[in-house]
């Protein structure tokens, strides 16, 4: 047999538990994978639920904001329902028989109101008092910016609007208008209540100071 290993019992009992201690590491790691994998898991479907519940309301504030000022449906849509996180969004207009969709046949005028519908659907999901604009109705025309103040209007309901403007057809439906004159080289600015103009009173008459 030759030379006779007398210490091997011992090696071999130390190699014994080092091979425990690395099976029980092993179950130690496999475990922690597995609660990461599924911490993993929790926090995809919490993304998903939150993201297509705030993408169902923006879509439901959107064709809600759409149907004051269009009499077709619109509706938004991603491009590839099965990634959302990495998917496009479309928006889809139906007619009034519930065929077609026309988006690619409206104007820059009705494209520029429908993309501000956009950005107000997406405030709306968790909306602000107060909202300030300077000169959004600049690519509308005098049809579309009566639309885009008549949805103005129904959205001040519930919050306050400061829109910066030269559009008359946008200023005459405001409810207080704020001008800046300048006499004597020296900016003023000057207050009009329109609401109290528009039903015959006088107060907040230009140069009154008042309705600022």
């Amino acid at each position: 047999l030759g030379n006779v290993n007398l210490k091997a019992p011992e090696v071999y009992e130390e190699k014994r538990k080092e091979v425990e201690d690395a099976g029980e590491r092993l179950k130690t790691l496999g475990s922690e994978r597995n609660a990461v994998l599924n911490f993993i898991d929790e926090v995809e479907k919490k993304k998903y639920d939150i993201f297509m519940s705030t993408f169902k309301e923006v879509n439901a504030h959107f064709t809600k904001l759409y149907s004051y000022v269009f009499p077709d449906k619109a509706e938004i849509e991603l491009s590839d329902p099965k990634d959302i996180f990495n998917s496009g969004l479309y928006i889809k207009i139906t007619d009034q028989n519930g065929t077609g969709s026309k988006y690619g046949q409206m104007s820059g005028g009705q494209k520029s109101l429908i993309m501000l519908m956009l950005i107000f659907s997406i405030h709306m999901y968790k909306p602000s008092p107060l909202y300030i604009f300077d000169e959004i109705d600049n690519a509308l025309d005098k049809v579309n910016t009566a639309k885009l103040s008549h949805l103005i209007k129904e959205l001040s309901k519930k919050s306050q609007f400061l829109i910066v403007s030269h559009n008359d057809t946008l200023i005459i439906d405001a409810d207080s208008a704020i001008g800046v004159t300048k006499p004597n080289y020296e900016s003023k600015a000057v207050g009009i209540e329109l609401s109290s103009i528009l039903n015959g009173s006088t107060a907040g008459a230009p140069g009154s100071g008042e309705g600022v």
